[in-house]
């Protein structure tokens, strides 16, 4: 019999003895919760599909579904993209076999019973609208954010205190009917094979789960415990608890060489935000840190998330996040990831430009992604945004997919294009950029000798877009890059140059755009504690302009601004 706990610690001292692994209520310490209800019994499901709902002539020998998370804030944002979502499901003549939700499914703090009234403003009336017929209807699987667990730095609560009431309310909620339990459902989601065809709108019959279709396989695992069950993992392994969520999906993605793809809300790699400043106190205590820095695992969440799963030798052929509030592609020797994280959600701007060229989407826009699994088993990643982007990749490559085009100066573009591309990615490589300072100030550090990181990424996303686009579209894109007669400019003459086209970058953009103009920057618009010597107007290199930089951030003493800028050859 377990002794009576007088605190949270004694208790879990006394657990640990016991069970390898359990969770402790944080708002009650005596009550333990039972380790074989839903929220911690791990399922495998098979997906079939008894019935198509597209007439037979339309089907198509291939799996579609698509992506995007951070979504639940029922504004603007989230509407707009179930719009785009509804749009291009239309647009194409292909639905979705199923969409897949990647948390934060309720902002700002989950739901509070299988019946809250969020799950009808934030879920129902909004991807399921009686006009939205390409996406109505289609079962939609979901997994747990931060959010959804009430984890967030001011007022939320952390990793090791949550009760899983809240992320038990979603659970609970795909086994009701009209507010209440429904047996039927329950039965269902208790068989081991799921007919897509019969499922409903919302999907989510346990925390951490895995589908399998034909010979592809999908894991679903809650990234906000899932470094602290790794730890419990460590410590019976005589005796190893198959309820724990790093145990299972160790052994179960392990088991064959089927196509494997990675679903969790924390990404693996970051360059938002928490790239400098890690939350990972957020989800283990100052003593898991310990623990794991004695293990050789050490960085923030997302990194610590990584070579956990890299230690476990787990290796998934693409790994979906969110987390981020943005939308990105990024390919590595051991990682292919998207983070879909522009479901609705604020949106957060890129913090760090290193590796640009393993990163060759970014958008800070909200929309989703559309993966498709073709016969011959190649997987094409489209990347859509309300703005109107729209990028698409093959799996583990980060050269972009292009409609062939049929204009005149096609020929002409394709020369041009890569030597542009590979500027973009050594513009923002080189210069190395990090960036943490006032909105207001960044608009005036950049205005003259150096092009905003932002704004060069943003040009790069329009260079590996899918859809055609014309030269005098090219001039109009790169011509306000230009218009400082800065640094940016350099590299820019060399690809013209590399390109072997025989026109230079001031006559393209004489021909196509028109004269450009340099901009002067006002002498009272230039923050104070920045030199004269940073608001250079030419330079004879980009290394003499990199140095120029590195002056100007060593004499920068105004303590008002907080202006971190790492310049690495």
């Amino acid at each position: 019999m377990l002794p009576r706990a007088a605190s949270t610690i004694e208790t879990l001292t006394a657990l640990m003895t016991y069970v390898d692994h359990t969770y402790i209520r944080g708002r009650d310490a005596n009550k333990i919760l039972n380790p074989t209800d839903p929220v911690h019994l791990p399922k495998t499901y098979q997906l079939v599909e008894s019935k198509s709902s597209e007439p037979e002539e339309k089907q198509v020998p291939e799996l579609l579904f698509y992506v995007l998370g951070c979504a639940g804030d029922g504004h603007e944002g989230q509407k707009k993209v179930a719009n785009l979502m509804n749009k291009i499901s239309i647009t194409q003549g292909k639905k979705p076999k199923f969409i897949i939700f990647l948390g934060d499914n309720f902002y700002n703090n989950g739901v509070t019973s299988p019946t809250d009234q969020a799950f009808a403003d934030k879920f129902y009336s909004v991807y399921q609208r009686a006009e939205y017929d390409g996406i109505r209807g289609i079962p939609c699987f979901f997994i747990a954010g931060n959010h959804d667990h009430r984890i967030y730095k001011y007022g939320g609560d952390r990793g090791w205190t949550i009760d899983f009431k809240l992320i038990e309310s979603q659970i609970k909620h795909t086994f009701y009917s009209e507010e209440k339990e429904d047996p039927e459902k329950i039965k269902l989601y208790n068989e081991n094979i799921l007919d897509l065809s019969a499922l409903q709108a919302w999907n989510m019959p346990r925390r951490f789960y895995s589908l399998t279709i034909d010979d592809c396989e999908f894991y679903f695992y809650d990234t906000n415990t899932y470094v602290r069950d790794y730890l419990a993992s460590l410590k019976n392994k005589d005796h190893p608890d198959q309820n724990n969520q790093a145990i299972w999906l160790e052994h179960t993605a392990k088991k064959n060489a089927a196509k494997k793809f990675l679903f969790g809300h924390h990404p693996r790699y970051t360059i938002g935000k928490r790239f400098f400043e890690s939350d990972a106190k957020l989800f283990i205590t100052d003593a898991d840190i310990l623990e794991l820095k004695e293990l050789g695992i050490e960085g923030n969440y997302n990194q610590i998330l990584n070579t956990i799963l890299e230690k476990q030798g787990l290796k998934f052929d693409i790994t979906f996040a969110a987390h981020d509030h943005s939308m990105s592609y990024y390919v590595s020797d051991n990682l292919c990831q998207v983070i879909a994280g522009g479901g609705g959600g604020e949106l957060q701007s890129r913090e760090n430009y290193s590796q640009s060229e393993r990163m060759p989407c970014y958008l800070k826009e909200n929309g989703f992604t559309s993966v498709t699994i073709n016969p011959n088993k190649n997987t094409i990643i489209d990347i859509y945004s309300i703005n109107h982007h729209h990028l698409q990749f093959c799996q583990d490559s980060n050269i972009p997919l292009r409609r062939e085009s049929k204009l005149e100066d096609s020929l002409l573009m394709e020369k041009i294009l890569p030597e542009l591309i590979k500027a973009c990615h050594a513009y923002l490589n080189k210069s190395g950029f990090n960036i943490k300072f006032f909105d207001k100030t960044k608009k005036l550090l950049w205005r003259e000798s150096w092009v905003n990181p932002e704004d060069a990424n943003q040009f790069l996303n329009f260079l590996n877009r899918f859809e055609p686009f014309t030269l005098m579209d090219l001039a109009k894109e790169l011509r306000p890059l230009l218009a400082y007669d800065n640094s940016f400019d350099l590299l820019m003459e060399e690809a013209f140059q590399s390109s072997g086209c025989e026109i230079t970058l001031q006559n393209f953009m004489d021909q196509y755009a028109g004269p450009v103009s340099p901009t002067t920057l006002v002498n009272d618009e230039k923050p104070t504690g920045i030199p004269a010597s940073f608001f250079v107007k030419k330079h004879s290199s980009f290394d003499d302009a990199i140095s120029k930089l590195q002056q100007a951030d060593a004499t920068a003493n105004n303590e008002e601004m907080d202006t971190r800028i790492a310049c690495k050859g």
